[in-house]
């Protein structure tokens, strides 16, 4: 079975993109403070404008933010669903690329 030059970029952009997933994720614990709905991180290895965060409360309930500024190895962080309950001894932060 002969496959067409466009079968084959078809095929060939399809597995560039299957199951991309990068890990291990790093996690960060190292939430400096919570303005609004910003929460600011320290210490965070190259983070990027516009990255989404998936942040998880202590109870383990998961909410959604996204990078809206970086400056070296700060972020601050946008939430999308609220910022009640997160603190900064128990709340995880994952980068998602």
């Amino acid at each position: 079975m002969s496959m067409s030059r466009q079968e084959m970029a078809f095929a060939n952009a399809a597995a560039a993109v299957r199951d991309y997933n990068v890990e291990p994720r790093l996690e960060y614990r190292t939430i400096a403070g919570v303005q609004g709905p910003l929460v600011i991180l320290e210490n965070v290895k190259s983070p990027r404008f516009a990255e989404i965060v998936n942040v998880t409360l202590g109870d383990g309930e998961t909410r959604v933010g996204q990078v809206l500024e970086v400056a070296g190895n700060k972020a601050v962080v946008q939430m999308f669903e609220g910022t009640s309950g997160i603190d900064n001894t128990k709340t995880r932060c994952k980068f998602m690329g």
